[in-house]
């Protein structure tokens, strides 16, 4: 039961009839007429049974409509009057009545002691006072508690906050020494100050520098602070949220202990985000060293046609000398001179040249630009922490052996007599280059100091990312592992998850369900296949014929024409003031510092947070465009009342509300999604814009899960280099809204062989629209499996073993990623080929061949299910475009440099987008009601056809809020046919 909006208000009584709340049932009138006998008595009993029996507590009448007495009273036969009624309710009879409810509802009276228990328990883990009271009321209630008067309760809740409070800030102002203090105290100088919250500016060698001296201050500053108290994940996340959203001189005026607490939490976050930068600087730059050297070889090879086409006339003439009709040595020799022209080492060299780049060998491309960088890799890597969670340390060994000769300027180093081993080094592309002419298996007693440093800085970047490797104190980089479920756990929810899921919980059961399935719908797509004209097998690859959106008819965009021209004109501001006054989003607004909110109007701050952020308008220009506001009061509500979680919470409300409209329901089932991503601009100074090829240009990219009812579920800023399919499970198992997709569509770079595996064992269709499906490897469902007509088209068959063998474990993490440990996001980030040691990989590759495989059987064999794919897809980037439309002012370009004000941005807009997309469905369901009544021939197929994506709201000219006038009242009933 939750009593309590954001400001700790109590919900107020009703004031509209609603019989199946408030009617008596027979069974209680029954009760009633049992205990006492005189009609007053049986009114005022009744009233508070009922009162009681839906609010939970024991209040006065005075907050009591006066047809609610009526009602009973004649429900009791009473002639009593108002003030009768309510005269003997404060009676001394009023004692006996409660004693009788008591009794009947089983519940014992309100406890001072155990409230003031509760609330201290409760503060330890809620940060907010809202929080803290909407707790204790559910577990007086969970323990058959009556219920306390309200302002008692909330006087208790706040007492007992301030009592844990100061005892956690206390305690630890207690443990840090005078040193500590003192290293604290210096964090609010400015130029200190202005270290703890910089952000990393992008991948250059000074930006990398910087930020790398930045982490060893920080390194410093940390050191010797003691451990922080026990403080429960959801508080502490309070407290962080509270430390990052406060600026120097706010910090400054904290009383003692709380000060130096927040500052050792910002201190902390800031390091372990500091970590995650180095390291991905280290990742990047590796990246980025082998894309450039394969670039330079491929330009050196366009450039040595020519000496290639010299050196094989010179064979060629060196051969025809050979074998000339002379029979003279000598002669043979002068000829042979002449076609070397007379310099044979030139010849070498030229031959040494090009068999040194070779086989793409551009390892030697890589050494001028790995000496620019030589020093900022070596210092990345000892800042790092780097470890190991396997009980192979062959790296780590080799981390320190060249850390130990990081001085040295030999070009080749002795270890021979080094106890560090080189079986980490990559037989292929690596060990002629490391060991030079040794094979991979002789003694090796020298090797090449900077390809070794250069082979082992490429290995350590791929192990961070797969996971083979991890980072001490790091949140991105640290070991996964830990955030699986217990064993115990694992064990004991086993059976039920997969009878949950829908599938064998055996591993042989599991891979025969797998082979079975895979073969069955083979089979079907092989028979079908002489009927389907859309797919063809040419070179032993698919062909598939690209398929056409379907166009509306005439009629059809008549309608929708119609429906534009009858929407009221209206100013963007206007829209949303009305669709905030119909939802009442702002109530999720509330200090992060837990406190109570000083803010007067937050109605109307937060519709202008919306036009400023939303529309990208941002507080200078927003304040000089509405009267009375300044650009520090807009800010300040979305730097210090706003969060993440905050907008998402928002965001929630209104696709929950925009659900109840029957004109979605027309659009899709709700079942569907489809994933991608639109790249947004935002200054080149900043770690996570980089250049994107498929886009061109720098930004971010702003990777948005839509419903197919047209509604925007999720949304999440992410770097352009990153592969988009890492995320496409994110976007559902987060969405806590009413409407639950289980099938979720992409294009091509939304999927992969792991995530293909990961969806199927978390119960997600994925169902991508792959552009080059020729391109894929199609795997067969056992070794002698023949199809007649399709044969040619499978690879190699699955390997159901790896499946069987590595099958506990993937369900392990499919388990802890619904109990919420992890997200599979941090999972599918870690799946590559590139891990050396992760067997996980090879398990989901397995078992994502064979989804994928049955997948594209579907696909070829179903046209309607092509089509129903590619409209999932297309409506995506019809939101796409319409968010941008609404993302209007500054060319669209994100100005913050601050990465967790770049993803609230992206919210703020999704939000915004969506309160836009909630105002013109209403607005469509009037219209469309007004014309049926008109006489107007409106079919299923052609509300089909529609979009809410209407750019109707005039974005330009005066923003004028007006928060008090009356909007018309939301009705969720009206039918559209």
């Amino acid at each position: 039961m939750k009593l309590l909006t954001q400001d700790c208000v109590l919900v107020p009584l009703l004031t509209i009839w609603n019989g199946s709340i408030w009617e008596p049932k027979p069974d209680e009138m029954d009760w009633i007429n049992g205990q006492v006998k005189k009609p007053l008595h049986r009114q005022v009993l009744l009233v508070m049974l009922k009162m009681f029996q839906h609010l939970g507590y024991h209040t006065g009448f005075d907050d009591l409509p006066a047809g609610y007495i009526q009602y009973y009273g004649k429900m009791t036969k009473s002639r009593s009057s108002d003030a009768e009624v309510r005269k003997h309710r404060d009676s001394s009879a009023r004692s006996t009545y409660l004693s009788l409810l008591r009794d009947r509802f089983k519940v014992k009276p309100a406890d001072r002691n155990i409230i003031i228990q509760l609330a201290y328990e409760s503060a330890k883990s809620k940060h907010h006072l809202a929080d803290i009271v909407n707790q204790v009321l559910e577990n007086l209630i969970k323990d058959s508690y009556e219920l306390p008067p309200f302002d008692a309760l909330a006087r208790v809740a706040s007492d007992q906050r301030r009592r844990v409070n100061k005892e956690l800030y206390g305690n630890y102002f207690a443990s840090l020494d005078e040193k500590s203090r003192q290293v604290l105290s210096s964090l609010l100088d400015e130029e200190s100050w202005v270290k703890l919250k910089k952000e990393p500016g992008k991948l250059t060698t000074k930006n990398t520098t910087n930020t790398l001296g930045v982490l060893t201050w920080l390194r410093k500053q940390q050191a010797g602070l003691p451990n922080l108290p026990d403080i429960t994940p959801n508080k502490y996340r309070d407290l962080q949220l509270e430390a990052r959203a406060l600026d120097r001189s706010e910090m400054a005026r904290l009383r003692k202990g709380k000060q130096e607490l927040l500052l050792t939490i910002l201190l902390r976050y800031r390091v372990s985000r500091t970590l995650d930068d180095a390291a991905d600087l280290l990742i990047k730059l590796m990246r980025r060293m082998h894309t450039r050297a394969d670039k330079k070889l491929k330009d050196w090879l366009k450039n040595k046609t020519k000496q290639q086409e010299q050196l094989i006339g010179q064979l060629k003439d060196v051969t025809v000398a050979y074998q000339g009709s002379s029979r003279d040595d000598q002669h043979k020799l002068r000829n042979i001179g002449t076609a070397l022209k007379h310099n044979p080492q030139e010849v070498i060299d030229s031959c040494d040249q090009l068999l040194t780049y070779s086989s793409n060998n551009y390892l030697p491309f890589l050494l001028p630009m790995f000496k620019n960088h030589r020093a900022n890799l070596f210092d990345a890597l000892s800042l790092l922490k780097v470890r190991t969670p396997h009980n192979d340390y062959e790296l780590i060994k080799a981390i320190l052996f060249i850390k130990k000769n990081q001085a040295s300027r030999k070009s080749h180093i002795d270890v021979s007599n080094s106890s560090v081993s080189l079986k980490w080094v990559p037989a292929r592309k690596w060990w002629a280059s490391v060991t030079e002419p040794q094979k991979k298996g002789e003694p090796v007693t020298k090797v090449n100091r900077l390809y070794l440093e250069l082979c082992l800085f490429t290995l350590v970047a791929e192990a961070l990312r797969s996971g083979d490797l991890f980072v001490e104190d790091s949140e991105n980089f640290s070991d996964f592992r830990t955030q699986f479920i217990s064993e115990e756990e694992y064990q004991e929810q086993f059976e039920d998850f997969c009878q949950m899921m829908g599938y064998p919980s055996d591993g042989g059961d599991f891979c025969s369900q797998l082979k079975a399935r895979l073969h069955a719908v083979c089979k079907k797509a092989d028979e079908q296949f002489p009927d389907n004209t859309e797919v063809q097998i040419i070179n032993k690859k698919l062909c598939i014929t690209p398929i056409k959106a379907e166009k509306p008819t005439p009629e059809q965009e008549a309608l929708a024409s119609l429906i534009k021209e009858r929407m009221p004109p209206k100013n963007i501001l206007d829209v949303l003031s009305e669709t905030e006054k119909w939802l009442n989003l702002s109530k999720h607004i509330r200090p992060l510092s837990g406190n109570k909110s000083r803010i007067d109007n937050t109605e109307e701050r937060f519709v202008l947070n919306l036009l400023c952020y939303g529309c990208n308008l941002g507080p200078v220009q927003l304040s000089r465009s509405v009267q009375n506001i300044s650009r520090k009061q807009i800010a300040r509500l979305n730097l210090k009342h706003c969060s993440e979680d905050t907008l998402i919470k928002c965001i929630r409300d209104v696709i929950n509300g925009y659900n109840q409209f029957s004109l979605p329901g027309y659009w899709g089932t709700g079942k569907r999604a489809s994933a991608d991503g639109t790249k947004w601009d935002v200054y080149e100074n900043n770690l996570l814009s980089e250049y994107h090829i498929r886009y061109g240009g720098y930004g971010g990219i702003a990777y948005y899960h839509l419903s197919d009812k047209y509604i925007c579920l999720f949304s999440r800023f992410i770097p352009c280099g990153v592969y988009e399919a890492i995320y496409i499970l994110d976007g559902l198992l987060q969405n806590d809204s009413d409407i639950q997709p289980d099938t979720v569509h992409s294009d091509t770079h939304g999927q992969s062989l792991a995530v293909f595996g990961l969806a199927y064992l978390l119960g997600i269709k994925l169902m991508p629209r792959i552009k080059n499906i020729k391109r894929l490897n199609l795997h067969r469902p056992e070794a002698g499996a023949r199809f007649k007509h399709i044969n040619c088209i499978f690879a190699e068959p699955i390997d159901y073993k790896v499946v069987e063998r590595e099958l506990p474990e993937m369900l392990r993490i499919a388990m802890s990623i619904k109990a919420g440990k992890l997200t599979a996001s941090t999972i599918v980030r870690r799946l590559t080929g590139k891990s050396r040691k992760n067997q996980l990989y090879y398990g989901f590759r397995e078992l994502g061949r064979v989804i994928r495989t049955q997948f594209l059987m579907e696909y070829i064999a179903d046209g309607g299910l092509r089509r129903m794919i590619n409209a999932s897809t297309n409506k995506s980037e019809h939101f796409n475009k319409f968010s941008d439309w609404v993302f209007f002012y500054n060319k669209g370009v994100i100005r913050e440099n601050d990465r967790h004000e770049q993803d609230k941005i992206i919210k703020w807009n999704h939000l915004a987008t969506n309160m836009l997309i909630f105002y013109n469905v209403e607005v469509m369901t009037r219209v469309l009601k007004e014309l049926k009544e008109e006489g107007h021939k409106i079919t299923e197929d052609d509300l089909k056809h529609l979009s809410p994506y209407i750019e109707s709201a005039n974005r330009l000219g005066d923003y004028r809020l007006e928060l008090a006038k009356q909007v018309r009242p939301l009705d969720f009933s009206i039918s559209v046919l």
